[in-house]
């Protein structure tokens, strides 16, 4: 399968603000907000730039009108769902074959997608003028910024942004905590780990440093999933501290609800790979499926992920 090059290298550079914005552990930390017009505008031409350089074959007026929609909230012509499958497959169909209505669906979930990673980000910025900075900067127009003040307007942005965006969610997530503790069944650790047991197994208890395959689905505190996985190979001592200590008291066949605080979790720099905020307290439905011995020719191999990024599902499920 070929790769459209074109149109991968036009997604990455899109990416280039969200990307920034979530760079914000080395990044000074403004008290004062940065010019919302300025860093709008200063978005657009970057935009446009990324357009030029690459000459992908984009509808921008589908683009724009993706964006639009999804920044102001108004009703989309795409569920955020679909957006994977369409953007993937973008990067390896060539779009002047596919007739023009492919090419304005795939445009504007392109649109879409720079939309949500703005939100994402919590970024303040106006889609009009983020439009216009893009429009001036492709027909040749004077900009009202010069190329050279785009990346310093985008640095005072993340800083600002990572700042507003860690004071949200560790207000919001010690908040729910605080409220969860108090709820039936709920249980709390020493290090603020809560735990609600959904079922206790009667299976093998994992020592340190045990392979386990677990099925977990994670949320965030508003109940929006993140991630999930049906079989997924960890090690009882590995990833998140929050997931460290759930799992070396669970036996094989038990179910718990964990709520995991900042500080066990992804901390202050968060996992924009999931997009994890920083300081963002998490819920994790947490079963452990088993554990299996050395030798099993399901266990997989890496370093990503919760534990060793061993996934084992549709290709090992019928073995």
């Amino acid at each position: 399968m070929k790769l459209n090059l074109k149109f991968a290298v036009l997604l990455a550079g899109l990416m280039v603000f969200p990307v920034i914005a979530e760079e914000h552990k080395t990044a000074a930390r403004p008290s004062t907000p940065p010019d919302k017009e300025k860093v709008s505008y200063a978005l657009g031409m970057n935009l446009a730039i990324q357009r030029k350089r690459t000459d992908a074959d984009v509808d921008i007026n589908a683009f724009t009108q993706g964006l639009q929609d999804t920044l102001d909230g108004k009703p989309t012509q795409l569920r955020e769902s679909e957006l994977p499958e369409i953007l993937n497959q973008a990067r390896t169909d060539r779009l002047d074959e596919k007739g023009s209505a492919h090419k304005e669906k795939v445009a504007y979930a392109l649109g879409m997608r720079m939309a949500g990673q703005l939100k994402r980000v919590t970024a303040d910025v106006d889609s009009k003028i983020i439009i216009q900075g893009m429009k001036d900067m492709l027909e040749g127009k004077p900009t009202k910024i010069k190329e050279s003040e785009v990346e310093p307007l985008f640095e005072q942005a993340k800083a600002y942004g990572a700042l507003k965006q860690s004071e949200k969610n560790k207000a919001d997530g010690e908040a729910f905590l605080a409220k969860n503790a108090k709820a039936d069944g709920i249980k709390t650790l020493p290090d603020g780990l809560q735990y609600r047991i959904v079922h206790e197994g009667t299976g093998e208890k994992p020592t340190t440093n045990d392979l386990i395959i677990v099925k977990y689905r994670g949320n965030f505190v508003d109940g929006k999933e993140f991630d999930r996985s049906e079989h997924f190979l960890t090690k009882s001592d590995g990833g998140i501290k929050g997931w460290q200590d759930a799992l070396q008291q669970m036996r094989v066949g038990s179910k718990w609800v964990i709520f995991i605080p900042s500080e066990l979790g992804f901390g202050h720099e968060g996992e924009p790979g999931h997009d994890i905020g920083p300081d963002a307290a998490l819920i994790y439905e947490l079963e452990v499926v088993s554990i299996p011995k050395e030798g099993d020719p399901l266990i997989g191999t890496g370093s990503l992920g919760h534990g060793l990024d061993g996934e084992y599902t549709a290709r090992n499920s019928g073995k």
